[in-house]
Parts: structure tokens; sequence; C-alpha cells
């Protein structure tokens, strides 16, 4: 159920349900006449004001989950770049952005989409890069070997504590995943990935209590790659 006003409806019904039964339960209306004088009723009195009850306090649970899940201001939507073989969803629209850099094996464009959600303190990143033409070619043991190194840097630059890290299969290459505790009750969950010609990572950033719900799952989950495209190059001007 991932539109929060459709849970928050059914919380509405339930907690609408569990006052009638209450209601009925302790006979502020619904008694019917003789009806002392039948044992069903006396039954099903009992099971409304056990019941009802019970039915108010879920119902009350389920909305106040609902409205700190960090579904707030969520509205899903595919993200699928041209000529990129890829797509994720996201929880919001994306802002988009090119950064070149220039290393070894030549000049490489990160095209980076960023999504933020200021009521819940969620920020998401999908970043691919073409590989340049001068990337050598690797063995399944060497871009395991890199992806750990690039892990490491990530946690050097977050100045976070790390929490878990793991290989990541894919049937188009290797991947890696990491979690790290930051400052003031935040996690950052990311996954780094090799497919094809192209190196993506996934990143999400939120606070401790959210980085393991419904819209993490989704975000990492989604994500797609055809495994058709061909090693890409990057020494051109991105369009």
């Amino acid at each position: 159920m991932n539109d929060p006003r459709t849970a928050l409806l059914f919380s509405a019904v339930a907690l609408c349900a569990g006052v009638w039964a209450s209601l009925v339960g302790f006979e502020f209306f619904g008694k019917p006449a003789g009806a002392d004088l039948s044992p069903q009723y006396g039954q099903r009195r009992r099971l409304y004001r056990l019941g009802g009850p019970i039915v108010i306090v879920l119902a009350v649970l389920s909305a106040v989950l609902t409205l700190t899940s960090g579904s707030q201001g969520v509205k899903w939507q595919k993200y699928e770049p041209a000529d990129a073989h890829f797509s994720i969803d996201v929880p919001a629209p994306p802002v988009e952005s090119v950064v070149e850099e220039t290393g070894e094996y030549g000049p490489a464009f990160n095209y980076v989409a960023k999504v933020r959600i200021r009521r819940s303190g969620v920020t998401c990143f999908v970043r691919h890069t073409r590989l340049p033409r001068g990337f050598p070619d690797r063995t399944a043991d060497q871009t395991r070997d890199l992806l750990k190194k690039l892990v490491a840097n990530v946690l050097k630059m977050s100045n976070g504590k790390l929490l878990e890290e793991r290989a990541l299969s894919h049937p188009a290459g290797e991947g890696r995943e990491f979690r790290i505790e930051l400052e003031r009750g935040y996690v950052y969950k990311g996954q780094i990935l090799f497919l094809g010609g192209t190196h993506f990572q996934l990143d999400l950033i939120a606070p401790g209590n959210l980085i393991d719900t419904g819209l993490a799952s989704r975000f990492f989950g989604s994500f797609e790659y055809d495994g058709v495209a061909p090693k890409l190059t990057a020494d051109k001007e991105p369009e």
C-alpha cells in the first residue's frame, strides 16, 4: 500500500468500525427488545466490548505509523534516462546534473539524479557513469577488489561508521552494498555496481527509523538493467 491516503482511509474505516462495535457492546444503542433473553446476544455483546476497543487502538496506531513512515510527499515515478539501459523508481521528481571528471583513464561524465523529501529528511541519489575509453577490462576478482575500495572511499568521505557491507550479485556484473551510520541518527544505505560498461551508484540517506521501510525497499528493489548495453565510452561532451 504505497499511497498514504489509501492507508489513512483504511485506518479511518477501521476506526469507525471499532467505535460502532464499542457502542453496541456497551449498549449505548442497538439493543433489541428482549435481547437479554437470548444467550447469543450476550456472546455478541462480550465480543463487541472486547474487539471494539482493540480495533480502535490498532486503527490509531496504523494512522500514526503511516504519518511517520516517511511516505508523506512521496510520488513514485520511474526514472529511465535515454540510452542508459536502466530504470529505477524514485519517490519524487529528480533533479539531474552532469559532473565531469578526468582520471588516469580519460574523461568521464557522472550523470546524477537527486531526490529529496524534506518532510521526512530522505534523500536519494542515482548516479551512472559511462566508463572511459581507456578503462581496462577487469576480471571478476579485480572488479570485486575495486568495489571494496570504492565503499572504503565512501565511508571515508561520509565520516561515518560502517554497519554492514556485503557483495551484491547481479547477472550482468558485480556489485556491493553497504550501510553506514551517520551523525544525528541518520543512516546511509547504498549500492555500487559495474554492469556492462557503466558504473552505477544508488544511495539513500534517511533517519534510522526510515531506512528499512517500504520506501527504501522499493527504491533499491526497483532497479532494473537490461543487460544488453555494450561497453560505453565517455570521451565526448554529454548532449
